[in-house]
């Protein structure tokens, strides 16, 4: 593949898709560019052309340094002999072996390697990056603690919650459902109003309401709070269903 100045009139968002779609090449490229970016972004061997010299280095600032020292020697009103042309033609080994057209292949696959190494370094960084905000969240919310005691009978005394203040108060089970998922009904013995709660959410006496007690009770009932709603809104599109089949 030869491009010559392929930079010229693309804007940025481009020149980088070019860049992306060259490193994917599987074959040899020749690139002529003043594109900096894009010398060192796809290029690994580099040619330096000038009276008398034809040079590979394997970097862009040895490639600079040798045709800029050039440029300046003829610029101070030096004088170039040419005796012959070195590199280039294959009469040094170590540049044939270097240069060669397996080891272009090698370097090429070798970028490319690098480039899919990075970009799954990145994919495995956003995944330990998600899975540790996951962790953390996990660990922040709160968790249901198991209930103190599950065998309640009516009249008994406990500390019932109350989620208005996120507090336990004196309370006396008034009633108990028989059903599994049912609560069992209190009432706060100083102000007389009675609650059904989960049995996570009531206390023996004597018991102290600690902080994640307390959390604990307040996530059960923001839970049972979403269960009602989603209930509702489901008997309400039933009603709805109803009606329009009824029409």
């Amino acid at each position: 593949l030869i491009m010559d100045e392929p930079t010229n009139f693309l804007d940025l968002e481009t020149v980088d898709s070019l860049i992306a779609a060259c490193n994917k090449y599987p074959g040899a490229m020749l690139l002529v560019t003043h594109s900096r970016h894009m010398l060192h972004s796809c290029g690994n061997i580099y040619l330096s052309i000038t009276p008398g010299q034809f040079k590979f280095f394997g970097d862009i600032k040895s490639c600079e340094r040798a045709t800029y020292t050039f440029i300046n020697e003829l610029e101070e009103g030096g004088k170039v002999k040419i005796n012959s042309v070195q590199g280039g033609s294959g009469e040094q080994k170590e540049e044939v072996e270097e240069f060669s057209q397996e080891a272009i292949m090698r370097r090429r696959q070798a970028a490319k390697e690098a480039i899919e190494a990075k970009e799954q370094e990145a994919l495995n960084r956003k995944k330990a990056e998600a899975e540790a905000k996951a962790a953390a969240e996990a660990k922040k919310a709160p968790k249901i603690i198991k209930a103190a005691k599950d065998d309640w009978k009516v009249g008994e005394k406990c500390q019932a919650f109350w989620w208005e203040d996120q507090a336990f108060y004196p309370a006396k089970i008034r009633q108990i459902s028989k059903k599994k998922t049912g609560g069992i009904c209190v009432i706060f013995t100083e102000y007389g109003n009675s609650v059904v709660l989960k049995p996570t959410q009531i206390l023996p006496v004597g018991v102290k309401p600690t902080r994640e007690l307390r959390q604990s009770a307040y996530f059960v009932h923001k839970e049972d709070q979403k269960a009602k709603k989603l209930a509702a809104k489901k008997k309400a599109e039933l009603k709805k269903t109803a009606r329009s089949r009824r029409r």
